[in-house]
């Protein structure tokens, strides 16, 4: 949970994690391309689910009109928090498992989108946990990025203390942050059916009826 007045600090928060995704995939990804030029569309695009890549298509190609006139914004810019962990994952053997090391790295980026996309449209903004989203994106820029791991950990920091009476509980949550779980739950076993034979089978039916026959004996009896 969260107080009213961390919404300022968890957007501002949010603004260097998004910033530093971008400008940390736009680098990797040119130095894999084989042009400067190309890696958006090659390297990025192509990554991401259909839908995804045709509204950002969209907005591309207006972007390339303006660029050739001398406006517009680089190309890093249409990518969302959604879009990082499909890029992230695409090309994670030969790029980013270098910096990353270890698989829950792509958790945590896709948790980050979903609790930014939570927090844009909660009615009530103190629903978001703004600290476990801060101390995730830290844990994300912190391979990449020093100084964006900085701002984000003053900010963090700076939080105001959601009201509750149960510290030791927050503060085993904080702990529980170090490592995620990467695996989807395990179901729980189901209990094995015993088979049996026709013969064994059918003095189970027998035995059933006269059970059947005792109680119906026995309730005649109380009557």
């Amino acid at each position: 949970m969260t107080d009213a007045s961390n919404y300022g600090a968890l957007s501002e928060g949010l603004r260097f994690y998004v910033a530093a995704m971008r400008s940390f995939i736009a680098r990797t990804l040119q130095e894999q391309s084989e042009s400067s030029d190309d890696w958006f569309e090659k390297q990025a695009l192509e990554t991401l689910p259909k839908p995804m890549r045709n509204s950002i298509q969209q907005r591309w190609a207006v972007q390339q009109l303006q660029r050739a006139s001398g406006g517009g914004d680089s190309p890093e810019q249409l990518l969302d928090p959604a879009h990082f962990r499909y890029v992230i994952n695409a090309h994670w053997d030969n790029t980013y498992e270098a910096i990353f090391e270890e698989r829950v790295a792509i958790h945590w980026i896709g948790e980050i989108a979903y609790w930014r996309n939570v927090w844009a449209h909660a009615a009530d903004k103190a629903d978001v946990e703004a600290e476990r989203i801060l101390d995730t994106c830290e844990r994300v820029v912190e391979r990449f990025d020093p100084e964006a791991t900085q701002r984000i950990e003053r900010i963090r920091a700076g939080l105001t203390a959601a009201p509750t009476t149960d510290s030791a509980a927050r503060q085993i949550n904080r702990r529980c942050l170090t490592k995620r779980p990467t695996t989807a739950p395990v179901k729980p076993k189901m209990r094995k059916l015993r088979l049996v034979s026709a013969s064994t089978s059918g003095r189970l039916a027998c035995h059933r009826r006269c059970d059947i026959s005792r109680l119906r004996t026995r309730r005649c009896g109380n009557l």
